[in-house]
């Protein structure tokens, strides 16, 4: 276009789909948050898989903030099926690790993870000190509640995107 000549962009116009937080795949990588803020879109994506990968192999993303003993967090989990802002074409969900890595459970012994009607797990952080988010594809953590090896269903596509949210109450 030359200048002063109007142009008309009517084929549409998609957003690329990049992942600005790999790699982040372990604890190790874990990607910096800040309580108070929402991640922009991520993808649970890996680039060495078909559309299919072995459950050992499939993505999952870490990401770490510093937290105060006794500090109460609502962790906001956006996917297809957050209740009032969908994002995606996969149900993900979220666990949260303290510094050791160990997951953090309920009275029962349970991982604690999003509500399945909200998209939000709340706690009530133990201690001082770093702690981690591991999101992924439910299909792929919940068999293990997270746990390494994985056992569950990891299908690859670029539609799995999600964000989270971290905020204090």
């Amino acid at each position: 276009a030359t200048q002063n000549e109007t142009v008309t962009l009517d084929k549409g116009y998609i957003t690329p789909v990049v992942d600005l937080y790999e790699p982040n795949d372990t604890m190790a990588t874990a990607t910096p948050i800040t309580i108070g803020t929402r991640t922009e879109t991520a993808m649970i994506y890996k680039d060495t898989c078909a559309s299919t990968c072995p459950s050992a192999s499939g993505d999952v993303d870490y990401y770490k903030f510093e937290g105060k003993a006794g500090q109460q967090l609502s962790i906001t989990l956006y996917d297809k099926y957050h209740p009032t802002a969908p994002i995606g074409n996969v149900w993900a969900t979220v666990y949260i690790r303290d510094s050791k890595g160990v997951t953090l459970k309920d009275s029962l012994g349970k991982a604690l993870k999003p509500n399945t009607v909200t998209n939000i797990l709340t706690v009530t952080l133990p201690a001082d000190g770093t702690y981690y988010l591991q999101a992924g594809a439910y299909s792929h953590l919940n068999p293990t509640s997270g746990e390494q090896p994985y056992t569950g269903t990891f299908i690859n596509s670029k539609a799995n995107l999600y964000a989270v949210d971290i905020k204090a109450n």
